[in-house]
């Protein structure tokens, strides 16, 4: 099983952040489910993105997020993160 400590994705997400123009961006989370057993924990949601990145294209999107996390050396490490986005605009 492939790890990732979450700390460690900061940099990719301010990274991505950055491609988005000034600070046009807004992130609205709905939903937000989050369970937890002994070491494992699922969190769930809806998220909706919006707003213009680098090149002036308008972006409205949302994701049904479901990650998956296990407490490994006393850290919680993202274990599965699979992403899924779509358009609406």
């Amino acid at each position: 099983m492939h790890s990732t400590p979450l700390l460690n994705q900061v940099p990719a997400w301010l990274r991505w952040i950055r491609s988005w123009r000034g600070h046009d961006l807004r992130v609205t989370v709905e939903n937000l489910t989050v369970y937890q057993a002994d070491d494992l924990a699922t969190v769930s949601g809806l998220t909706r993105l919006q707003g213009t990145v680098a090149g002036g294209r308008f972006i409205n999107m949302w994701a049904r997020e479901t990650n998956v996390l296990a407490r490994m050396g006393g850290e919680w490490l993202v274990v599965h993160d699979p992403s899924r986005f779509r358009s609406i605009s």
